[in-house]
């Protein structure tokens, strides 16, 4: 009767386990997650152009003739640096003097980038007269490039750039009869101290501006300077009438510049 009875229960807990399987392989989950969208983790760029303020290209000599000597013309090299933040994948120059001339940076190439803070170097010969090059003079450079983010840039380099040419007149004030006050602000954009520093402003006529630049008190780089000037009998159209500043003058090595900045148009 015992042994029966043993018997019957171990079959009814054999069917109530089997149940409780059956039960749980027939459950769905009320807490399945279903995908439904994938975040890409990598960021789309779209080529785009660079802030018209952003200059990441820097001259840092210009050398010739240089060796072998051509009768063609002569061999100019261009040395350059990135003062920029990101790397450089593509790089032109134009040399301007009496034609242009432009330097194809071979060695700055999507796969060898001209990375922060690293400079490069491009030789070219000026084949024919219109080639005429001085050494120890800074010319201005038209520079164009690829950032590593696709971004464009292109702008002309100059050892001085000029940041501003403004009228001091506040309202308020009262008018001086004699003409209007003029302020000329100056920044070096070399890589060395500028020694000497002059600027002629050309409107209907002609005003002189010197600025407080020795070589004991040089304008260092990355550094700007104001000059003012009372352009007596007027002379400064301002406004959208276009005019010009001359800038010439002696960085420390020695080496001159000259060049004509014009107002935008």
């Amino acid at each position: 009767m015992k042994s029966h009875m043993i018997k019957k229960l171990n079959v009814i807990i054999i069917i109530v386990a089997v149940a409780a399987l059956t039960i749980i392989a027939g459950c769905t989950p009320t807490g399945t997650l279903t995908p439904t969208s994938t975040v890409s983790l990598t960021p789309t760029l779209t080529p785009t152009q660079a802030p018209q303020n952003q200059q990441p290209i820097q001259v840092v000599s210009m050398i010739g003739p240089i060796p072998p000597y051509n009768p063609g013309g002569p061999t100019v090299a261009i040395t350059v640096k990135n003062v920029g933040v990101e790397p450089v994948t593509i790089l032109k120059a134009v040399l301007k003097l009496e034609g242009d001339f432009e330097f194809a940076f071979v060695k700055v190439t999507p796969s060898n980038p001209l990375l922060p803070g690293g400079s490069s170097n491009q030789t070219l010969n000026l084949i024919g007269p219109k080639g005429n090059f001085t050494s120890g003079i800074l010319y201005p450079l038209t520079v164009n490039g690829t950032l590593q983010s696709g971004a464009t840039f292109a702008y002309t380099w100059e050892p001085i750039e000029v940041i501003s040419v403004l009228d001091t007149y506040k309202t308020g004030q009262t008018v001086n009869p004699g003409g209007p006050e003029i302020e000329i602000t100056l920044k070096n954009a070399a890589v060395e101290p500028v020694v000497s520093l002059v600027a002629t402003l050309i409107g209907s006529r002609t005003f002189n501006y010197s600025f407080d630049v020795t070589p004991s008190n040089p304008l260092l780089p990355g550094k700007s300077i104001s000059s003012k000037n009372r352009l007596i009998g007027g002379g400064f159209p301002g406004g959208s009438i276009p005019y010009a500043v001359t800038v010439n003058g002696t960085l420390q090595s020695g080496a001159t510049f000259a060049y004509t900045w014009e107002s935008p148009k």
